[in-house]
This record gives structure tokens, C-alpha cells and sequence, in this order.
């Protein structure tokens, strides 16, 4: 597969989690409004997301685990933040997903998922600016300067 097709597969689910991420930033705004009087609305999106993220997280590590290295000089940095501080920023964040999800406090539920939620959107970002970006995973394996020396 084209590297520039596992980044467009990537960025199309990244643009999903986005679209979860705000439902759940709505239904937990609901709740610290008093708007909503019951967590599973809250619940509900937070399964969701839980389902999606781990299924990216997968297809992520599939996609990318064998073409970090290869895509320029910093693949080996790349693939060594990949396999550490990636993998257990994906397993922090799910676990915040689960911890969230089962508290029965429904202030402390809703001010935890926007604060998990934020912090997957910062780490997509990351993913996307580090990773994911048309400069960094592309298909043309010459990068082509306008300097020449």
C-alpha cells in the first residue's frame, strides 16, 4: 500500500475520533450543566469512543509498524517513539476511557472525559504533525530541495 493511502486511511479516522470526541465533549457539558440527569448518555459516547480509538490504535500500528523506518533519515527515532511513548499514550488513554466510564460521580465522570478527550486530541495532533504529516509519509522516497550545494 502507497504511503500516502495509510495516511489518508489514518487522517479519515482521526477526523472520526474527532466527530466522537465532540459528541462526548457535548454530553459531558450536558451533565456539568445540569441539562441531563443520568450518566448513560455520557456512557454511551464514551463505549463508542473506547470501540473506535482501540480499532484505530490497531489499524495503526499495523499500517505503520513497518514503513516507520523506512520513510526518512529519523525513521529509527520515529519507530522508537512509536513503540514507546506512542503505545503507552494508547493505552493511557484507554484506560482513562474505561476509568471514566465506570465512575458513578457525575461531575467527576464528565470533567474526566473532557479531560481524556482533550488529551486525545492532542495526541492525534502530535500524530499527525510527527508521523502522519504529507511531508513526513509520503511516497516519493527523494525529498527534492531548492538548495543546492
Amino acid at each position: 500500500m502507497k504511503y500516502s493511502k495509510s495516511r489518508e486511511l489514518l487522517s479519515e479516522e482521526h477526523r472520526g475520533l474527532r466527530t466522537l470526541a465532540a459528541e462526548t465533549r457535548v454530553a459531558a457539558q450536558q451533565i456539568l450543566d445540569g441539562a441531563v440527569p443520568t450518566l448513560e448518555p455520557l456512557r454511551a459516547r464514551l463505549a463508542e469512543l473506547e470501540i473506535a480509538l482501540a480499532a484505530h490504535n490497531r489499524h495503526e500500528d499495523e499500517l505503520l509498524s513497518d514503513i516507520i523506518l523506512t520513510i526518512d533519515a529519523w525513521g529509527p527515532q520515529r519507530e522508537s517513539v512509536m513503540r514507546e511513548d506512542h503505545l503507552i499514550e494508547h493505552s493511557a488513554i484507554l484506560k482513562s476511557l474505561e476509568r471514566c466510564a465506570s465512575l458513578d460521580d457525575q461531575l467527576v465522570a464528565a470533567q474526566g472525559a473532557n479531560e481524556l478527550v482533550l488529551r486525545m486530541l492532542r495526541h492525534m495532533d502530535s500524530e499527525e504533525r510527527e508521523v502522519l504529516h504529507p511531508d513526513i509519509l509520503r511516497d516519493d522516497v527523494v525529498a527534492i530541495s531548492g538548495v543546492s550545494g
